[in-house]
């Protein structure tokens, strides 16, 4: 049987600190300060009703599958990934609260795998314009966002940016 672990390989600072943080005590950084020694908590706010649900069912299942392959090779340096889903319904109306919760009530480290254009920009605004979470929560951008104009597309589809 292949062990596949040294295939595994994260940089030392991955999941670990934001080079563009400034001015934190001792070296720990703001996206560092939601995580705990153990787990690494990544928000997702989808549409697991409505009219995408299928698709977001199957990305879903794919993200948890790799997750549970990370977890068994000792997760994020001794990590572990913790997925928290909620609902939204593909409703950009009900976005704003589901992200609310993940990032106030939850602290998750980044939100991850949403889908759509319109449930991404009210994400993205939600999180501009909360001065407690700005800089402090990644955004895995999950989607080419055709009609977005957020400007998170300028990064590479699935890379880790501050919002």
């Amino acid at each position: 049987e292949r062990d596949d672990r040294d295939d595994l390989e994260f940089p030392p600072d991955f999941a670990m600190s934001d080079p563009e943080a400034e001015g934190v005590a001792g070296g720990e950084t703001l996206f560092a300060s939601r995580m705990t020694a153990d787990t690494i908590v990544i928000g997702q706010t989808a549409g697991f009703t409505g009219q995408v649900a299928g698709q977001v069912k199957e990305m879903t299942a794919a993200a948890r599958a790799y997750f549970d392959y990370v977890n068994k090779r000792d997760g994020v340096h001794g990590r572990k990934l913790v997925l928290k889903s909620l609902d939204d319904g593909y409703d950009a109306t009900k976005t704003a609260s589901v992200v609310r919760q993940l990032v106030l009530q939850d602290s998750v480290y980044a939100m991850f795998d949403g889908l759509g254009t319109p449930t991404h920009l009210a994400a993205v605004s939600f999180l501009r314009a909360r001065p407690e979470s700005a800089g402090t929560v990644g955004l895995v951008v999950a989607s080419y966002g055709l009609g977005c104009t957020c400007k998170c597309t300028e990064t590479t589809p699935g890379s880790v940016s501050a919002v």
